[in-house]
Order: C-alpha cells, then sequence, then structure tokens
C-alpha cells in the first residue's frame, strides 16, 4: 500500500476554554494541493473543533478556516468520533484521494494522502487503525530523518 503524502502538524489551543487552534507545521512528505494550501499557508489557518456530539454517535469535526475567511474553494474537515479513538477521514471537495488521520499524543495530528483511492478510503481507514499500514508509514517517514 503505497502513501502518496504525508503531513504532520501539531494543533495549539489559542485559549483554554475555546475549542480553537492554531497549526504548528512539523513535517511533511509529498504533495496534495489541498493540504499543500492548508500546509504552507499555516499561519494564517484556525481550525475549530466541534463536538463529541452524542446525538450523532459521538462526531467529532475539525474545521479548517483560513484567518477572517472560509477556505470556500476548498474546505477541509477531519471528521472522526468517539468510537474511531483518534482515527478518521480528511474530508474535501476533491472526490479522487482518500485522505485519513490519526491523532498522536498532545494533539500531533499525521494525515496521509492516497493518490486516486478515494473509493476505498473505509477500507484503508481500517487498516490504518488494525496496523497493516505501520510499515508503509514508518518507510515514509524515513524520509524525513
Amino acid at each position: 500500500m503505497i502513501i502518496n503524502s504525508f503531513y504532520n502538524f501539531n494543533l495549539n489551543s489559542r485559549k483554554p476554554s475555546e475549542l480553537s487552534y492554531t497549526v504548528e507545521r512539523i513535517s511533511k512528505v509529498g504533495n496534495n494541493d489541498i493540504l499543500n494550501l492548508f500546509f504552507e499557508n499555516y499561519e494564517e489557518v484556525e481550525v475549530n473543533k466541534l463536538g463529541p456530539i452524542e446525538a450523532l454517535n459521538g462526531y467529532i469535526a475539525y474545521t479548517i478556516k483560513t484567518l477572517g475567511r472560509s477556505l470556500v474553494n476548498n474546505p477541509i474537515i477531519f471528521e472522526t468520533s468517539a468510537s474511531l479513538k483518534d482515527y478518521g477521514i480528511v474530508k474535501t471537495l476533491k472526490k479522487s484521494d482518500a485522505m485519513l488521520f490519526r491523532i498522536l499524543d498532545s494533539d500531533i495530528f499525521e494525515v496521509y494522502v492516497f493518490n486516486g483511492r478515494y473509493s476505498s478510503q473505509v477500507l484503508l481507514l481500517q487498516m490504518l487503525k488494525d496496523g497493516s499500514l505501520n510499515t508503509a508509514i514508518e518507510s515514509i517517514k524515513a524520509k524525513i530523518a
């Protein structure tokens, strides 16, 4: 299984009582046009957390906005739920690439992009959760070191 792009960033809380965050870039391997826009303009980005919403099975979303305006042309939403335990799907208007994420300790996000695999997104998410993608993840992380 080939991971074509990898993005790693940290969310920093603006205020402890709010569900609003700033982004701190950590690393990137490969390219994805939508995530590159988000990653390269990280200083202008605000992330807002919605949930968990119990009426929607613990639905949690992280919405990405540029300060002062929304990413209207390319909205990005990180979706998960309480039952997924820090794993989820990145939703955008572009429906060709599968984009998954996992949250590590201290609000560190790792995003994995599989070019042209949108239709396999749910299967890939299950593989990420059960560890089947660990070798591919370690391989792409080795490119950073």
